[in-house]
């Protein structure tokens, strides 16, 4: 799509950012929660497989999404929930409800589960509107998922207390229309495999509606939401990809470009506010940023052991195979070469050969991946297998700033993320082992960032 280079990006980190959402909410892991036992509760064992034909969010335009499945694997999803109302005085002062709950807490419990969501058309306007594409989330993954909710003691709202952590097989986005003349079959695809969020600590999260005389951007209601800050998470994409390929394949290892994995995230905590401008439609997202990375590092390879090894795996056997093939030729054809030079050349047996050499070289290219640095207890950056960059001691700050999103009259989503006063230091940066030094940006301003996204 010309101008949209960014969208299947965007649209994969929304989606990503979505299904975190109903990420994995891992208990306190806490002495206090772990001595409450026998606590009598209600269970709720629950299938699941829904079809939504269409949501529309209506601004000045509209955002339209059609044909919307939740399943698992085509079939139905199963989970079961326990809900158990425990007292305050249960959690021994612990942080988060134990401190800030005015009474009673709800532990919401989920077993293990995962879910498929499928959306077939993503559309700025009517139904008769080209789509941008659509949207596959694949293998959601939430095991062992504990939540304690509870009433905020001195102030009306909810406070939530949960370790994030979650897997995600695949996110893709294929620039399809299930309307458009060409069919569903065209349109390239562009997915993030292998993503794993974890020990995101967001313990004593606040979520209160303020009246307009407590937002201090405006006369106007807004949802507050309060965070303590996200202590020492990991986010990794196992395999950015290119290309549609599925199952490991070599086709699939072939089409990734690469992975990324983040290491050491904290969020000194801050205040976000969500609301509707007094001035205008849309949605305003006011907060200010101050982030810390232990290390950003890019491979060109995949993070996961097991893709690779899969991968290797399957054309091993093929090439055992085929190797057999060529020697059984051989024996039967004892003067057969595959040097076309050769008066004794012999097509069928030179194919043999080739194929052979064909798999051994994409062998050396799957049997390549990325174990974590020599600080992350690993092997270390070279000799790994592929090359890599890694950034260190990563600080991200900035003033504070105000994201704007709206759908115009033109049925087009516009996203204005302006930054004021940010400041980006990076203790080290790596290529391999080797050390090109630090680097620091000062005073950066964008007071334009715009963003526009529609179909065409």
């Amino acid at each position: 799509m010309k101008g949209l280079k960014k969208l299947p990006l965007a649209i994969a980190i929304s989606s990503v950012m979505a299904a975190t959402a109903q990420a994995e909410l891992k208990a306190l892991e806490d002495e206090a929660m772990s001595e409450m036992t026998g606590q009598s509760g209600i269970t709720i064992e629950m299938e699941m497989q829904a079809e939504v034909g269409a949501v529309t969010y209506t601004d000045e335009g509209s955002i339209r999404l059609e044909g919307i499945t939740l399943d698992n694997n085509g079939g139905a999803l199963s989970q079961t929930i326990n809900i158990d109302m425990l007292e305050k005085s249960d959690l021994n002062g612990s942080a988060g409800a134990g401190i800030k709950a005015a009474g009673d807490v709800i532990k919401v419990g989920i077993t293990a589960m995962e879910m498929d969501v499928e959306v077939d058309a993503i559309r700025t306007g009517d139904a008769s509107a080209a789509s941008l594409g659509q949207l596959n989330i694949e293998d959601i993954a939430m095991n062992g998922t504990d939540m304690y909710v509870y009433a905020l003691d001195g102030k009306k709202g909810i406070g939530v207390d949960a370790i994030i952590n979650q897997s995600i097989g695949r996110v893709s986005f294929t620039d399809i229309d299930p309307n458009a003349a060409n069919g569903v079959e065209d349109g390239g695809t562009v997915a993030l495999n292998d993503i794993k969020i974890s020990t995101l600590d967001m313990t004593g999260t606040e979520v209160t509606v303020i009246d307009g005389s407590e937002n201090p951007y405006g006369t106007f209601d807004a949802v507050k939401v309060t965070m303590p800050g996200i202590n020492n998470g990991s986010i990794s994409v196992g395999g950015i990809q290119v290309g549609s390929a599925t199952d490991d394949t070599y086709d699939q290892f072939n089409q990734t470009i690469g992975a990324v994995e983040l290491n050491g995230l904290n969020l000194v905590g801050t205040d976000m506010y969500v609301y509707a401008p007094d001035t205008g439609s849309g949605i305003r997202v006011t907060q200010q940023m101050n982030v810390t990375l232990g290390e950003v590092t890019y491979v060109a390879g995949v993070l996961d052991a097991d893709t690779a090894d899969k991968t290797v795996a399957a054309l091993s056997a093929k090439k055992t195979e085929v190797d057999g093939q060529a020697a059984g030729y051989l024996a039967a054809n004892p003067s057969a070469s595959a040097d076309s030079a050769s008066p004794d050349f012999d097509p069928t047996y030179a194919a043999l050969v080739g194929a052979s050499a064909d798999l051994g070289a994409k062998i050396a290219v799957a049997d390549k991946v990325y174990y974590k640095s020599g600080e992350l207890g690993g092997t270390g950056r070279t000799g790994d297998g592929v090359g890599s960059v890694t950034l260190s001691d990563v600080n991200l700050t900035s003033g504070i700033s105000t994201v704007a999103i709206d759908v115009n009259a033109s049925n087009q989503l516009v996203i204005d993320a302006p930054m004021t006063n940010a400041n980006i230091t990076v203790g080290d940066i790596y290529v391999g082992d080797g050390n090109l030094g630090g680097l620091a940006i000062t005073g950066l301003n964008m007071t334009t960032n715009s963003l526009t996204v529609y179909a065409h």
